[in-house]
């Protein structure tokens, strides 16, 4: 969780408890007048026969008392502080929800999920998400107040109470709490009525209660304002690493050296390297490569580099053939981190578990997601400290292993972290919504300016310098998310 995460959390939990800066010398009601003014409510609406009226819930213990409280506050049950309009939820099926047209909200667990031509509720009340892992895990909002003219489902509870004010403070007292006490089921955990209406809730007087929803608004404005901020820097470090890699990908990083053996040298070595390789029966023929059209080449390169090809200096997913009970590294998708990083973690796994149906690689070869979003979100990292110096991974990579070691792994990542190859290979996009790829072909004919290899090791060594500069600033950035 992020520092602004952590201060949203503290904000809400420190009100909840009393703890924030209230005038509370003069305060003349109490928590009682406001929780006898929802039971009026209560009893006028079941005597309008507008609700039903329900067995009185227990008495808050002092054992189920979770901390102590400011004078004039009282321990209540979330029941007791709410009036349940539950049955008022009607789902609609998805074929119903299509044929309509959209004009009002309507919403499910966790906010609004479609649009609808009707409506059920035009008066603002508390829906709390019902069903589902984000119970515990809170990735989107528990508890929130609906406005204007909308629909609910049979996944979110509808709350009413005294009035808007309350059930603010009752959405920041859901959302500030852990709900698992109260959760049923593990595999599918649900916050049923009778559980949601037996939650401890501390309620201060009423006059407290409006205090403490302007301070949380105000602090979550500066909130709001820092964590623009924070994303205003992000964006600009996004910008700074992409034209480190785009000057080292142009030469205009480092200063070439005219004596240095050229590119054009070099990729004759590697070709003689990859025949070698096709006699010994290490890697299989493939068919060649077409020429590097004119309209291919992006800018104009500096002396001794030469364009290629990915596939004429890499081979491009690999097998490996190695003894069955050889251990060696397994490498999941959530293994290899987002972004710039290049990290990954690895398994360790017998070479018989995992040679069939996944994706073959050794150390130092360089995998790349190839399925959105993974692939837009820079998954690429080249292997390294793998059991045995081998390992197989998730069928969503590719896998890049140069011919010979006069190209740099490291200096073939300056591209694939680039924007530029990221946003190429998304127009290469093949498969259907959510299960989109790029393919083999998109990084064997990629174009790249080969440098000599002096040059790439002085690349790579500055990208590396320039990185740790970068990488402090960051860390002295305030994490967004």
């Amino acid at each position: 969780m992020s520092t602004i995460a952590l201060f949203r959390k503290k904000i809400m939990e420190q009100a909840i408890k009393g703890e924030l800066s209230i005038n509370k010398e003069r305060v003349t009601d109490s928590a009682f007048d406001l929780l006898n003014k929802i039971q009026s409510k209560k009893e006028e609406l079941i005597k309008n026969g507008k609700l039903k009226s329900s067995k009185p819930l227990p008495k808050v213990t002092v054992e189920e008392e979770p901390f102590s409280l400011p004078k004039g506050w009282i321990w209540a049950r979330f029941g007791d502080a709410t009036i349940n309009r539950d049955g008022e939820r009607i789902p609609l099926s998805k074929k119903e929800r299509e044929i309509k047209e959209k004009i009002y909200d309507y919403y499910g667990a966790s906010g609004i999920i479609d649009k609808v031509d009707s409506f059920l509720f035009e008066t603002p009340l508390l829906l709390i998400g019902e069903d589902g892992a984000n119970l515990i895990s809170r990735s989107t909002p528990i508890a929130f107040i609906a406005t204007g003219k909308y629909w609910v489902n049979n996944h979110a509870h509808v709350v009413d109470s005294y009035d808007l004010t309350v059930l603010k403070y009752l959405s920041l007292y859901i959302n500030a709490i852990n709900l698992e006490p109260y959760l049923t089921g593990s595999a599918q955990p649900k916050l049923n009525q009778a559980k949601l209406n037996m939650i401890v809730v501390a309620l201060p007087p009423y006059s407290i209660m409006k205090e403490l929803i302007d301070k949380v608004d105000s602090l979550n404005s500066l909130c709001d304002q820092w964590e623009l901020e924070v994303r205003s820097q992000q964006k600009h470090i996004e910008t700074l690493r992409n034209k480190v890699l785009n000057d080292a990908l142009q030469g205009l990083l480092v200063p070439q050296n005219n004596e240095e053996e050229s590119a054009n040298v070099l990729l004759k070595k590697i070709k003689a390297k990859k025949e070698q390789l096709i006699k010994a029966k290490v890697i299989k023929k493939s068919k060649s490569l077409p020429p590097i059209e004119e309209n291919e080449i992006p800018h104009k390169l500096p002396s001794g580099w030469i364009w290629v090809r990915i596939g004429d200096i890499a081979q491009i997913n690999p097998r490996n053939a190695i003894d069955d009970d050889l251990e060696v590294g397994f490498v999941p998708m959530t293994l290899i981190e987002d972004g710039y990083s290049g990290k990954h973690t690895s398994e360790t796994r017998k070479w018989s578990e995992i040679k069939k149906g996944f994706t073959h690689f050794q150390e130092n070869d360089i995998a790349i997601a190839k399925i959105t979003p993974c692939f837009e979100n820079k998954k690429s990292a080249i292997m390294k400290d793998l059991a045995n110096g081998y390992g197989a991974g998730t069928t969503e990579l590719h896998i890049v292993r140069p011919f010979h070691d006069y190209v740099l792994v490291d200096y073939l990542m300056c591209l694939f972290k680039s924007n530029t190859f990221i946003e190429k290979g998304v127009q290469t996009y093949t498969g259907t919504a959510g299960q989109q790829r790029i393919s083999k072909d998109f990084i064997e004919n990629y174009v790249i300016g080969l440098p000599p290899i002096e040059e790439q090791h002085r690349i790579v060594e500055k990208v590396n310098t320039v990185w740790e500069t970068i990488n402090e600033i960051e860390n002295n950035i305030v994490k967004a998310k």
